[in-house]
């Protein structure tokens, strides 16, 4: 039963970790349904908070650790959950798309989610009665496998929100070919007496060589309009040609703009505002505001090389997390608490 449990929370813990900025669209959506206006970022800062404590209660349901109170901390929790979906099913239809529970994996309407909800509550609560009915060994152990699943909870999501998605499920992840995706990719491009043309997307991004994609799809603040600036600066220095899209507003930076819709642009970045690297059309790097200056600080082909790197390294820290987990556990047996 703890195992079923563990392994919801896990799944959905980590879908939400992996796309923090596409977890606070939803997180500020549901809560502009209700009347409720979030900030972007602090939405996105909730995200963060509740795919790290999904993703612990996931590892201690699963490894056993700190079983009572683990057992009830879930209990309360799905109960706020389970309030909280009957909630969104009462709502007109149509105020609300998804609860975006497993991220962009899986998108449940309310209702769905309600009742899935509530047979995890009653999982939940199966759970919770036998855990303070069995004997158990009271203390204070497994306190190394906590501490490694607290950081590693807190890890996940927040390599999501400095690097972007290591994983993602949208069209335009790491290493996939942009001309794959273009077919529904609509390009304009404004001319000076105002009025809009249409462009073929695949002509202007799945160019030879390296092309700099500029994102301008939020609001453009100084420190924002310096960072455009000094990347833009940077490709012209290493023969990188540089394009710039946004969905509304003037040009960020002194190249070839064209315009797209917000919800496009979304899943070109999974940022309001970034850069893109694409090498014959293909996608090889992606900035948010946060780490544009690590590409802009050296050369166009460093950072494209650093890019490759983050996959593997996301995916290695996983395998090192579960080594040294499964170690720690045999060096001591742990008592549940």
């Amino acid at each position: 039963m703890a195992c079923v449990l563990g392994i919801a929370f896990l799944l959905s813990g980590w879908l939400k970790g992996v796309d923090v900025y596409g977890c606070g669209l939803r997180t500020a959506a549901i809560a502009d349904a209700f009347g409720l206006g979030v900030p972007a970022g602090l939405a996105q800062a909730a995200c963060v908070a509740v795919s790290s404590f999904e993703l612990l209660l996931g590892l201690c349901l699963v490894c056993r650790l700190r079983v009572r109170v683990v057992s009830v901390v879930t209990l309360l929790l799905m109960a706020g959950f389970t309030a909280l979906t009957a909630a969104m099913a009462v709502l007109p239809e149509g105020a609300i798309e998804t609860c975006g529970c497993f991220g962009e994996l899986v998108s449940l309407p309310p209702l769905p989610t309600f009742l899935k909800n509530v047979v995890l509550l009653a999982l939940a609560a199966w759970n919770c009665r036998m855990a303070w009915r069995a004997r158990l060994c009271v203390g204070k152990g497994g306190t190394r496998r906590l501490a490694l699943c607290a950081a590693f909870a807190l890890a996940v999501p927040l390599s999501s929100w400095l690097f972007l998605p290591a994983v993602d499920f949208l069209p335009y992840n790491r290493g996939t070919s942009i001309a794959d995706n273009t077919a529904g990719m609509v390009m304009g491009k404004e001319a000076s007496d105002g009025t809009l043309s249409v462009v073929d997307a695949d002509s202007v991004l799945s160019c030879r060589g390296y092309t700099m994609v500029i994102v301008a799809n939020g609001e453009r603040t100084e420190r924002t309009a310096s960072m455009f600036a000094a990347l833009s600066d940077r490709c012209r220095k290493d023969g990188v040609p540089v394009v710039s899209v946004s969905s509304g507003g003037n040009a960020p930076v002194d190249a070839s703009h064209y315009l797209m819709d917000r919800t496009e642009l979304r899943q070109l970045l999974r940022a309001d505002n970034g850069a893109v690297l694409l090498r014959g059309g293909r996608v090889i790097g992606k900035w948010n505001t946060l780490t544009m200056p690590l590409a802009s600080a050296k050369s166009i082909t460093a950072s494209a090389a650093v890019q490759t790197m983050i996959l593997p390294l996301f995916l290695l820290g996983h395998v090192a997390f579960a080594l040294v987990l499964i170690r720690a556990g045999r060096r001591r047996p742990e008592k549940n608490a």
